[in-house]
């Protein structure tokens, strides 16, 4: 999504560090594989760690044994096998001559970095794991899917994209699109067949409506002979509770930094829509734009928990200078043309997406949804008084170990109560004011 593309233009990155090839801008990757002597893999594994959504590539390194005060910022001479012609977050690798001289019980080494679309490394490499292999494992012999999903706002595509881990040594693979299940019904005839170079195929049909669709990849050698089907993964793409559509470019419906496609949607900027509607229209944010502006993402995904998908969202934070405290704004307040006059990424953000006509149509959706449920009048005053009544002894005693001269001191509690009551007044106000400033930015457009 958009947070994603901008996270580095946002200031979210850890301090820099000079490396080889270029500058260190993002946190080391995790999550590597867990490998064990009870639980090993085959010799021809699927690896995987967690995403970077600001690399292009990944650079792997191996060791037949583990190697302390390894250099995380550099490559070393001592590794028996390394490859930097990985470009997401899975390999699969035969580890046959890697593992020469080793017993069935000594486990291999590995670490990971990502790197830019120069080559040049972006994060440190990961800590050395183990990785234990078993020869009478079965190998990987067909690509391994990633599923047409859609679920969560954006994800649902018209055109959808096919993805997959690629198997070693495969130089192009055959895609093919059922409506039946071929592997319930082997005699099922593919209603599209492609011939794609890469690990990833882009539909150029709409498949939107109530069928369900079957779909399988097979690897061919650089003769083109064929190997295995992989499992065969279905979808459905309904558009009953769908709005409106997004029509543009993969960057529109997601992608970027080259070697994600529209399925990643750690890049769809529709995920974007919220934070300025609260941000500018709606709370009317002094310093918005050029300061207090961050990302955030969970690095383990979980799927029992919908934030925690590994997207980038922008953040909220330190909005005191908001809705009407301290006298900074009024509710008529033109929080939009503030930012206009205002030379910050942001700005440029904002305004940018809106001369698109698909996202101004559902920046307009968003905004009604916040204004009319999330900041109904009486939602407001319930919330607000919910924080103040669970918040209040702790924030008298921050004004009299910070300020105990003003708002602190003898007469905090009544400085409180009056800034709690104009903060009702603003949200009671605003919302004819932000109405109008929203129409008035739409219909510039028209």
């Amino acid at each position: 999504m958009i947070a994603a593309c901008v996270a580095c233009a946002l200031g979210f990155t850890p301090p820099s560090m000079d490396a080889q090839g270029g500058t260190l801008t993002q946190p080391a990757p995790e999550i590597l594989t867990r490998t064990s002597r009870e639980k090993p893999v085959s010799y021809a594994p699927v690896l995987t760690w967690t995403k970077e959504s600001n690399a292009v590539a990944y650079e792997l390194e191996f060791f037949s044994k583990s190697i302390s005060k390894l250099d995380p910022q550099e490559t070393d001479a001592r590794a028996v096998f390394r490859t930097s012609d990985v470009y997401e977050n899975a390999v699969n690798l035969p580890l046959d001559e890697m593992r020469k001289g080793l017993s069935d019980k000594q486990p291999l080494w590995w670490r990971v970095r990502a790197l830019d679309i120069d080559g040049a490394a972006i994060s440190p490499f990961s800590r050395l794991s183990p990785l234990y292999a078993n020869p009478a494992l079965p190998r990987m012999n067909a690509p391994l899917l990633h599923p047409v999903t859609d679920k969560g706002r954006g994800s649902a595509m018209l055109f959808p994209v096919y993805s997959w881990v690629r198997p070693y040594g495969a130089t192009s693979f055959e895609v093919a699109l059922y409506t039946e299940d071929p592997e319930r019904k082997p005699d099922a005839a593919p209603i599209a067949k492609w011939i794609a170079p890469y690990g990833e195929q882009y539909d150029e049909t709409p498949r939107m409506g109530d069928t369900t669709y079957y779909w399988r990849v097979r690897a061919l050698d650089k003769q083109g002979t064929p190997g295995a089907w992989s499992a065969t993964s279905e979808f459905r793409l309904e558009p009953q509770h769908w709005e409106i559509a997004v029509l543009g470019d993969s960057i529109s419906h997601g992608g970027g930094h080259v070697s994600y496609n529209p399925e990643a949607l750690e890049y769809s900027w529709l995920s974007y829509l919220n934070f300025p509607a609260v941000n500018l229209f709606y709370i009317c944010n002094w310093d918005f734009g050029n300061n207090n502006v961050a990302c955030w993402r969970a690095r383990e995904t979980d799927p029992d928990n919908e934030w925690a998908d590994g997207k980038w969202r922008f953040i909220l934070y330190d909005t005191e200078y908001s809705t009407g405290l301290y006298g900074t704004v009024k509710p008529d307040e033109n929080a939009i043309e503030r930012l206009r006059e205002k030379d910050c990424f942001i700005s440029s953000l904002f305004f940018g997406a809106m001369k698109n006509p698909e996202f101004r149509k559902k920046f307009a959706y968003a905004y009604d949804d916040l204004t009319n449920a999330e900041f109904d009048d009486d939602v407001v005053r319930d919330a607000v008084m919910e924080l103040y009544g669970r918040n209040v002894d702790a924030i008298l005693a921050t004004y009299d170990r910070f300020w105990p001269t003003w708002p602190g001191g003898p007469n905090g509690a009544n400085i409180l109560v009056s800034q709690v009551q104009d903060v009702l007044n603003f949200f009671k106000e605003r919302r004819q004011y932000s109405d109008e400033h929203v129409t008035r930015l739409l219909s510039s457009y028209w």
